[in-house]
């Protein structure tokens, strides 16, 4: 009986179709007899509604994913090989993961534990940061402040200190992370407006509007986008697909 109710369904979509190909076919009798027949059907079958936006959904994620697929490889140099970036774990790694990063983001600290698991669980992965900055002034200055201290030799530390810090992180709290560090702070307030600095959180703000990115975290593994907070599971699953079909083909 469904499968009969689902082809007059059809059957009815057609017609419908068919009106707006060739109106002058109906008349305004026929057209409310078919207007009838379709409300009719779905208020008896309300299923088929969620079922279309069920379908649409998957049409549209297919979609997306494909596109992010294509971007990914156009930009595969700046997402993989920007030596600004901050690379955690094995720098050689054979196998990249990329997160999209800010420092006041709840699910990013919340995601820590998952990338430090994955990181030691699996020698030859690398973690690539990218500073992404989107949750306001705060986190502005947090970034570009991470990145500054690269000149310094202490983007990694730095970057523990701030993850590790409870609390919003402000002009005032980065730069007693910094003191605490032994960071020149004079040099490194300077070396947060650099041109050099403002380029990097320029692309990756760039990147990210590529990639219809507009949360955090989010994560690249391969020509694979996953948005938002991912538990270990998922990241070593993904890290695991890419070696099961023949390694990075663009990390």
């Amino acid at each position: 009986m469904k499968t009969m109710r689902d082809l007059a369904f059809a059957a009815m979509s057609l017609l419908v179709f068919a009106q707006g190909a060739a109106a002058q076919e109906f008349s305004d009798q026929q057209k409310q007899e078919i207007e009838k027949l379709i409300k009719e059907y779905l208020i008896s079958n309300p299923e088929v509604i969620k079922e279309a936006i069920q379908e649409l959904e998957r049409r549209q994620l297919q979609a997306a994913n494909e596109a992010a697929k294509k971007t990914i490889g156009e930009r595969a140099k700046e997402i993989y090989r920007a030596e600004e970036d901050l690379v955690l774990g094995n720098a050689a790694g054979e196998v990249a993961v990329v997160e999209f990063f800010d420092y006041n983001c709840g699910y990013c600290k919340r995601a820590i534990p998952e990338i430090e698991k994955l990181i030691q669980s699996d020698k030859n992965v690398k973690v690539i940061i990218k500073e992404f900055p989107i949750l306001g002034a705060g986190s502005i200055i947090a970034a570009k402040a991470a990145l500054a201290s690269r000149l310094q030799g202490k983007y990694a530390e730095f970057h523990a200190a701030l993850t590790g810090f409870d609390g919003v992180k402000d002009e005032e709290s980065v730069m007693q992370v910094a003191t605490q560090l032994g960071l020149d702070v004079t040099k490194l307030k300077a070396d947060m407006e650099s041109d050099a600095v403002a380029e990097v959180i320029r692309r990756n703000y760039s990147l990210a509007e590529a990639l219809s990115i507009n949360g955090t975290p989010s994560f690249i593994i391969d020509d694979a986008l996953e948005p938002g907070y991912v538990s270990f599971d998922v990241l070593a699953q993904h890290v695991a697909t890419v070696r099961q079909n023949g390694g990075c083909k663009l990390c």
